[in-house]
C-alpha cells in the first residue's frame, strides 16, 4: 500500500451533495488560478475517495455504504457507476486510463486480496489480475494499453512487483534480489511501458524507474526512504523521500537530465508528490500549520489547492490526467467528518 494512504480518515459523512462551484487558488507569488470544482460524493455513502482522473475528466474512486462495505465507482459528468466483481466483499479503485478502464483490487470471502482490471465497455467487464503463485495481489496503476502494474506476495511471503497485459501475461519485477525482508512494488506505468515504483533491499527503501528490463534507482540526495508513485510519457517520476532527519519532501525526477526537483511548498513540513502529467505538472499534498493542503506545481510555481469547505484536517490531491487538465482528490470539512471526493479543472 502507498504510504500516503495512512493519512486517510473514514467514518460517517452526512449532508454532502455533489455541487459545482468555482475554486480560487493562490500560488506562492500571490497570483490566482481559477478552477471549476465538483464535489464527488457517491449517493448514500459514508465516505468517498477520488483516486484517479483521466483526460476526459472521468474519475475513479471508492466509497463505503451504510453497511460498511467498500465499492469501486466511476464518476462521469454527474453520473455514478458502482462496480464490484463477483465474489467481492470490498472493492477499491486506484487508477483510470483514458479509455475509462480502472485498475484496483478487491477482497474475497476469505479476505484475500486480488488485483482487478475493470473494463466497462469491454466484452469482459472484470478481469482478475493474479500472478501465478500469488497469495495476495494489489493493482495500483494502468496505461492506455491496459497494462496493469502492482504488487503480489508469493507463498514464501516475499513481495514482488508485476506488469500484466492480456497479450503478454505477467512480467515479475524484482528491483533487488528477492528474499526474506525484501520487496518490490510497482505503482504506475506510462504508455511506453516504463514503470515507477519502490523496492526495499534489506537496508532502506529506494525508488526506481523500470525501462525494458532495466532498473534505474531513483533516490534524491540524502534520501533514506524513497517511493516513486507516478510516471509520465517522458519517463519523469514523481514521488516522495525522507532524509536522515526524518523530513519528507516530494520530488520530480527527469531521466533526460538525471536531475531532481525537490518539492517543498513554502512553510511545509511534509510533502508528497502523487501524480505528474505529460507536461511535467505535478500534484500532491503538504502539511503546513495544523492541516494538509493540496498543491499543483508547474514551471517552478506552487498553487495551494483547497476546495471550498475543505477547512478540516486534510485536502489530498491524488490524481492528475495525462493532459494535465483535470485533478482529483479528497477533503474533510471543518467538523473533521470523513472524506468526500472532488474533481477540478481550470
Amino acid at each position: 500500500m502507498r504510504d500516503a494512504e495512512i493519512l486517510r480518515s473514514r467514518g460517517p459523512w452526512a449532508g454532502v451533495a455533489a455541487a459545482v462551484a468555482t475554486l480560487l487558488a493562490w500560488d506562492a507569488a500571490g497570483e490566482p488560478a481559477a478552477y471549476t470544482y465538483t464535489a464527488v460524493a457517491y449517493p448514500g455513502s459514508t465516505y468517498t475517495e477520488a483516486m484517479g482522473v483521466n483526460a476526459s475528466g472521468n474519475v475513479a474512486g471508492e466509497y463505503q455504504d451504510s453497511s460498511g462495505v467498500t465499492h469501486g465507482f466511476v464518476y462521469t459528468a454527474g453520473s455514478y457507476a458502482s462496480f464490484d466483481p463477483d465474489g467481492s466483499t470490498g472493492t477499491q479503485s486506484r487508477a483510470i486510463n483514458d479509455a475509462g478502464h480502472v485498475a484496483g483490487f478487491y477482497t474475497d470471502s476469505q479476505q484475500v486480496y486480488h488485483g482487478l482490471l475493470y473494463m466497462p465497455t469491454g466484452k469482459v467487464a472484470f478481469r482478475t489480475v493474479d500472478p501465478p503463485g500469488t497469495t495476495s495481489t494489489l493493482a495500483f496503476g494502468l496505461n492506455v494499453h491496459n497494462q496493469v502494474v502492482g504488487q503480489f506476495t508469493d507463498s514464501g511471503g516475499v513481495s514482488h512487483g508485476f506488469i500484466y497485459s492480456a497479450s503478454a501475461g505477467y512480467t515479475v519485477l524484482d528491483a533487488t534480489t528477492p528474499g526474506a525482508g525484501t520487496y518490490t512494488t510497482a505503482f504506475a506505468i506510462n504508455p511506453s511501458g516504463q514503470v515507477a515504483g519502490s523496492y526495499y533491499d534489506g537496508v532502506q527503501q529506494h525508488g526506481f524507474l523500470y525501462t525494458a528490463g532495466s532498473y534505474l534507482t531513483v533516490d534524491p540526495a540524502s534520501s533514506v526512504h524513497t517511493q516513486g508513485l507516478a510516471v509520465n510519457a517522458s519517463g519523469q517520476v514523481a514521488g516522495f523521500y525522507t532524509d536522515a532527519l526524518g523530513v519528507t519532501r516530494g520530488f520530480l525526477y527527469d531521466p533526460s537530465t538525471n536531475g531532481y526537483t525537490v518539492l517543498s511548498p513554502p512553510g511545509s513540513t511534509f510533502t508528497v508528490a502523487d501524480g505528474v502529467a505529460n507536461s511535467g505538472r505535478v500534484v500532491g499534498y503538504y502539511y503546513k500549520g495544523t492541516r494538509y493542503h493540496g498543491f499543483t506545481f508547474t514551471n517552478g510555481r506552487y498553487v495551494a489547492t483547497n476546495p471550498p469547505g475543505s477547512t478540516g484536517y486534510l485536502t489530498l490531491i491524488q490524481g492528475i490526467s495525462s493532459n494535465g487538465k483535470h485533478i482529483a482528490g479528497e477533503y474533510q470539512n471543518a467538523s473533521g467528518d470523513p472524506t468526500v471526493g472532488f474533481a477540478a479543472a481550470p
